[in-house]
């Protein structure tokens, strides 16, 4: 929380780009530092799905703010993963 503290502190927008068992495997559980969902969540789930329904709460995260539905696609002979948001 320093790191999100010190981006907001000048006046920068922070997110957090995780999903919970990437957050299980950082902090040693999914529920940790629930000070975190104070911040928007970016969260990957590859499933060609545009929308929530998917999500499951974590460490303060009742809702994401995006989604990563779909990976390793490629737009104007790029590599991109696609995105989603309300």
């Amino acid at each position: 929380m320093d790191l999100v503290n010190g981006i907001s502190s000048h006046g920068k927008s922070v997110g957090i780009y995780s999903s919970a068992v990437q957050w299980q495997n950082i902090f040693g559980s999914s529920n940790a530092c629930t000070t975190a969902g104070k911040v928007p969540l970016w969260y990957a789930h590859y499933d060609n799905s545009q929308s929530f329904s998917d999500f499951k709460a974590f460490s303060g995260w009742t809702a994401p703010k995006l989604k990563q539905f779909a990976g390793d696609k490629t737009l104007c002979n790029t590599d991109v993963d696609i995105n989603w948001r309300p």
